[in-house]
């Protein structure tokens, strides 16, 4: 099945790296309502429009819009989000939303829980942050040159949690949420692994 990419009403930063990944043969587009002020920097046509649309602005022609009233339980990238998990998307990109209001940047965090916890996998991807989540099970990460990595417990206390091929490992530790001990971590093997046994984290790798 195509990966779905939601497009953000966040900041981004540099379009350029962003644009590379995406595939329009192989995936399907949601643009959230703000996001449509990206289009022309991404260079892409969304398949859908989904949100209350009160700061959509200019929209593209032609492209199927799903309106919502403004008074909702939902954000907009949740609704995006839904969308997806009920037609069965497995594979979540979110360009944006790690900028900006950091009220919305804390409901994406949590969104990325979500989506965990429906059987899918997220990430949220802008040109200098990209943000992970991982429960009950471990992720490797490629090194990144000229990138940071830090680990949080999200949602309570997180334990048996190693981390592998960085400058500082952990070895079935316990992270907890009062005290982060787990930023900026630096690549030190080519490949890096982070796992947690109980508990989720939150991974973010941030540009220098």
């Amino acid at each position: 099945m195509k990966r779905l990419v939601i497009i953000t009403a966040g900041p981004m930063g540099d379009y350029a790296p962003l644009r590379r990944m995406i595939d329009r043969q192989n995936n399907f587009v949601i643009c959230v309502d703000g996001g449509a002020k990206h289009l022309s920097g991404l260079c892409v046509k969304p398949d859908i429009i989904i949100g209350d649309l009160d700061s959509a602005g200019d929209l593209p022609k032609d492209v199927e819009i799903f309106k919502f009233k403004a008074e909702k339980d939902e954000t907009d990238t949740m609704l995006a989000v839904m969308y997806g998990l009920e037609r069965g998307y497995g594979d979540f990109l979110l360009l944006g939303g790690l900028k900006g209001r950091l009220d919305h940047t804390f409901a994406n965090l949590c969104t990325l829980q979500y989506i965990t916890r429906h059987g899918a996998k997220g990430r949220f991807v802008d040109a200098d942050n990209e943000a992970f989540f991982v429960e009950n099970g471990e992720m490797s990460f490629a090194k990144r040159e000229g990138f940071y990595i830090s680990v949080f417990p999200f949602g309570g206390e997180a334990g048996g949690v190693s981390e592998t091929g960085f400058k500082y490992s952990l070895d079935d530790a316990t992270m907890k949420c009062d005290f982060p001990n787990g930023v900026s971590n630096e690549f030190l093997d080519d490949k890096g692994v982070i796992s947690v046994k109980n508990g989720a984290l939150l991974i973010i790798l941030s540009k220098e």
